[in-house]
């Protein structure tokens, strides 16, 4: 057969093709790794799906994509598809940051659940969070609380996308960009606005613009960039304008701590941004608004005080001074964030941000009125799809409040976030208020919901309906007609099962256990919609919030529901689910047993009749009674013979307690006496001499720990920072006390009585300390120690202590500031010189400067490079020049290269390659450990060397070539 040379050329390329190699993969996912611990989650994830493409089913690897999805701008939709594939592999045993882990952490749960919530899946949401916190340990409570909040975002969610307001939005083109446009803030008359620009994904244009346009004849014109006319270092951002338009809030963005700037417009142009009062800037204050007049600024700060993370303040301008800071007080403010106020110009309504509240997930906008009293009512949730699962931060309100200017992404938009303008239409019957949405919230929720074991809960994809196979003698399944509706109501669907209380209201109630353990409360079957509709809006009356319309044809949870509810030894739990069914016809509405072989079709499933009552409900009662009668006499009589044996082995244990002690009492009284004189000694007398014993010093800090009796120490010094041991150099010791107000005092000795501390209190004041005087510790320690003492008494024999200090004056240091895989090249670092490379034994290259005598030093110069933009610096034993180069050289050559023998790796395959693939080269074939063929070539003395080289291999064709030490291949 003859081949094209289209053939020819596809057979030659695939036929020849290696698999990246496993350094290669490992070198994505490191540098990926790196990327998620700076927030960097574009670039990561360009990485993980390079490793994706090769490894689908590596669950490790989906997670990591999963999260970098939920971290975009515009891709969040497609974490699911990820995360569905990590959760099928986890593990409690994670090895986070490991290329070779294929499992994903437990975390996966949690941003499943997140994933799910954001596609507004708020019940497969509530699985998850249910799986995870059953993952979660008895000391985890803050990670517990967080998983709760996000539950109850959930069950709001639900009520307000079941009532959704009237949303328009119109996208103003001329002034969105392919890139984030955001915080747009607009002039009472909509003449000017002014808005932030930034890339949000990845790292191309790392600086935010503010930028100007004005509005002519109803149309905004083209933005004016007014970045530089602000003074702006790419660091600010647009916060708010007064309605005249004479003042611009902004914010900068140190996240060590976020402060308030104010610009005005004088003499045609604006001022330079000056921070805003110290009692708005105090601690961290990302946002801010003006009252009309002036003389009101509502600020969002995360000052110590408040009800928990950023709460909403104001300070009001009295006689030319600003009133000290007042809190907004619980009616707005929650344990969770509140940012971005903005007061309207008639100065009584307040929006604003909150992840608190009824929030349906992240930050929701809400807005809360002044009453009569000049307090504030209950926030209002601007409701969906206004607000959203996802973050909704920034919402600018005219006039009226329900129109506004807002930032968001949307599909159809010019790229990551554009500004639009939007209008609102609440329905005033479904306008609740936080207070209303908790209450509604609240009846939605599982009672004491809990998850015994993690276990896997995917169910099978059960879309066709034609035949459903039983599949499992504790399931069964009902074989339903193609295309055929059949409506039912779920009025619950919890972890527990329910108390009988909870459903009296209701009779035909149909109990399942799915197959994932939860338990789901199914009313009625329904040949079409209507008829279902019209008891659905009854049970909604009586207040089942939680009640969903469910298509049974779709819902294959209720076909795989376990119907033996076999709870081990203890039965009465499922006895009370069986009570609950239809009461009229058991046989007909309680889910068949598991045990039949019968299928069920269409035909066999009896449409329950709520209105109709059975006859012989009165007989039933009785039985029920009589049953119940009989299970709490048994149930008192096991009761009080428990109750009679605990008590008699109580009193054995008591018994055996009290001898023991009586023994162990006279052992410590005789031991007592036999060493009290050594014991005084410790604690009356200073040792002679700079020389203490560790014996010595772990006796004085056991028995200032320890102690419960009035003792005295004689107090040397207060000091609000830890080190200067010099200062201790007339004593043999001294006790450090880390205090719980955030100083350090010293004292020496113990003593028995005041009168004894006082005669060594001369002693110390002849040393030179002319301020020491004698303290009650036990009075000292109530007022300075909370119940951690133990670590935070501790006493120090100083000559070691002054001898380790000048050791560490003699070590050298320098300061790291990057590494890589790769070189980089000279000039790469700016801000610094002298900036060195090491190649290191694994590999990586290591970029640092400087060499400084002692720690203190070294520690001084990293804020020095972390303030010129090196923020991941950190300190590193100083290696020597003779195994580095100076990155600012000019000629390689001229400079001490690292010495070894080096090669350079040219391909890993999993199968041998021919010889004829590497034409042009002289390589050598090495079989890893990992079974791959690697072949390597050349053999040089220093790195400059091997670079040149390098440059040839690759310029072959072989692009993941790399230098290596030859040792590696040993």
């Amino acid at each position: 057969m003859k081949l094209s040379f289209t053939t020819l050329f596809f057979v030659i390329l695939f036929g020849y093709s290696f698999p990246q190699s496993f350094s290669t993969l490992k070198a994505y996912f490191d540098d990926a790794d790196y990327d998620i611990s700076q927030e960097d989650y574009s670039s990561a994830l360009n990485k993980f799906l390079r490793i994706y493409k090769v490894d689908t089913l590596n669950s490790n690897i989906n997670y990591e994509i999963g999260i970098c999805y939920l971290n975009s701008v515009e891709q969040k939709r497609k974490a699911v598809k990820h995360l569905e594939k990590a959760i099928k592999e986890v593990t409690p045993n994670y090895q986070n940051g490991t290329y070779t882990e294929r499992k994903a952490p437990y975390d996966a749960y949690l941003q499943m659940a997140n994933a799910y919530a954001l596609e507004n899946e708020f019940d497969k949401a509530l699985d998850y969070y249910n799986l995870y916190k059953a993952t979660l340990l008895p000391r985890e409570n803050a990670l517990k609380a967080k998983v709760e909040r996000k539950m109850e975002s959930c069950y709001f969610a639900k009520i307000l996308v079941k009532h959704p307001v009237t949303f328009e939005k119109t996208e103003i083109p001329d002034i969105n960009s392919v890139v984030s446009d955001y915080n747009p803030v607009v002039t009472s008359d909509e003449s000017q606005m002014f808005f932030t620009f930034e890339q949000l994904a990845g790292k191309s244009i790392g600086e935010k613009r503010i930028y100007h346009v004005v509005k002519s004849d109803g149309k905004w014109g083209q933005p004016i960039n007014y970045t530089d006319l602000l003074a702006s270092d790419g660091n600010l951002s647009t916060v708010f304008i007064t309605y005249d338009g004479k003042t611009l809030l902004l914010c900068d963005d140190d996240e060590s701590k976020i402060s308030m700037y104010e610009s005005k417009f004088e003499k045609k142009q604006w001022t330079v941004p000056k921070k805003l009062p110290r009692k708005i800037n105090s601690a961290s204050s990302p946002s801010a608004s003006m009252s009309k007049d002036g003389k009101t600024i509502y600020f969002s700060n995360n000052h110590k005080g408040g009800f928990g993370g950023f709460d909403l303040y104001k300070i009001v301008k009295k006689g030319g001074e600003w009133s000290e800071p007042v809190n907004l007080g619980p009616s707005v403010n929650t344990p969770f964030d509140e940012i971005c106020p903005v007061i309207l110009e008639e100065n009584k309504t307040l929006f604003f941000s909150s992840e608190g509240h009824s929030s349906m997930g992240g930050l929701d906008v809400f807005y809360s009125r002044l009453d009569a009293q000049g307090g504030w009512c209950a926030p209002v949730n601007m409701g969906y799809p206004f607000n959203t699962p996802d973050d909704n931060a920034f919402y600018w309100p005219l006039k009226d409040g329900f129109s506004g200017y807002i930032s968001l992404y949307d599909e159809s938009g010019q790229g990551e976030k554009d500004i639009y303008f939007v209008k609102v239409t609440p329905d005033k019957k479904f306008l609740f208020t936080v207070d209303e949405l908790a209450k509604l919230g609240i009846a939605t929720k599982d009672t004491a919901p809990k998850i015994l074991s993690v276990k896997d809960t995917s169910v099978k994809d059960f879309s066709t309906h034609d035949i459903l196979k039983k599949d499992s003698s504790e399931t069964t399944v009902y074989k339903i007609k193609k295309d055929t509706t059949l409506m039912t109501i779920m009025i619950k669907d919890t972890t527990r099962p329910l108390e009988s209380a909870y459903l009296k209201e209701i009779e035909g109630v149909k109990a399942l256990r799915s197959v994932n353990g939860f338990f789901r409360y199914y009313y009625g079957v329904y040949k079409n919609y209507d008829d279902a509709s019209k008891d659905f809006d009854k049970i909604l009356k009586i207040g089942f919030y939680s009640a969903q319309l469910i298509n049974i044809s779709e819902d294959s949870l209720y076909y795989l529901a376990k119907a033996d509810f076999n709870f081990g030894a203890d039965t009465s739990q499922a006895d009370q689910l069986l009570d609950l069914v239809d009461n009229t016809d058991t046989r007909n509405n309680r889910v068949k047993d598991n045990k039949s072989k019968n299928k069920i079709s269409l035909d066999d499933i009896t449409l329950p009749n709520p209105d109709t009552k059975a006859e012989n409900k009165e007989a039933i009662k009785k039985e029920k009674a009589e049953k119940k009668a009989k299970e709490k006499a048994e149930k008192e009589a096991r009761k009080k013979a428990e109750t009679e044996e605990k008590a008699r082995i109580k009193a054995e244990a008591e018994k055996a307690k009290a001898e023991s002690k009586k023994q162990k009492t006279e052992a410590k009284a005789k031991k007592s006496e036999k060493n009290a004189a050594a014991e005084n000694k410790t604690a009356d007398t200073l040792p002679a001499g700079r020389q203490v014993s560790a014996k010595y010093l772990n006796e004085i800090t056991e028995k200032l720990i320890n102690s419960d009796k009035e003792i005295f120490v004689i107090q040397i010094a207060t000091v609000a920072k830890a080190g200067n041991v010099s200062y201790f150099k007339n004593i043999p010791y001294v006790t450090e006390h880390d205090c719980k107000d955030g100083k350090y005092r010293y004292s020496i000795g113990i003593y028995q009585s005041m009168e004894d501390a006082k005669k060594e209190l001369e002693k110390i004041k002849e040393a030179g300390y002319k301020d020491a005087y004698v303290v009650n510790f036990l009075k000292f320690k109530t007022k300075y120690f909370d119940t951690d003492i133990a670590n935070r008494v501790k006493t120090f024999d100083l000559k070691t202590e002054e001898e380790k200090a000048k050791a560490e004056e003699t070590k050298l240091y320098a300061i790291q500031i990057g590494s890589s895989i790769k070189p980089v090249n000279p000039g790469y670092f700016k801000g610094v010189s002298d900036v060195k490379e090491k190649l290191t034994r694994n590999g990586y290259y290591k970029y640092y400067y400087g060499k400084y005598a002692g720690y203190k030093a070294a520690k001084a110069e990293l804020e020095n490079a972390r303030n010129a933009g090196y923020k991941d610096a950190f300190i590193i034993k100083y290696t020597g020049e003779d195994v580095a180069k100076t990155l600012t050289s000019a000629d390689d050559n001229t400079t001490p290269e690292p010495h070894g023998t080096y090669t350079i790796q040219v391909a890993s395959s999993k199968k041998r390659a021919e010889a004829k693939y590497f034409k042009g080269l002289d390589v050598k074939e090495i079989e890893g450990k990992n079974g791959f063929y690697i072949y390597i070539t050349g053999d040089y003395n220093s790195v400059g060397s091997a670079r040149k080289d390098l440059k040839k291999v690759i310029g072959l064709g072989f692009k993941d070539a790399f230098i290596n030490r030859t040792e590696k291949y040993q």
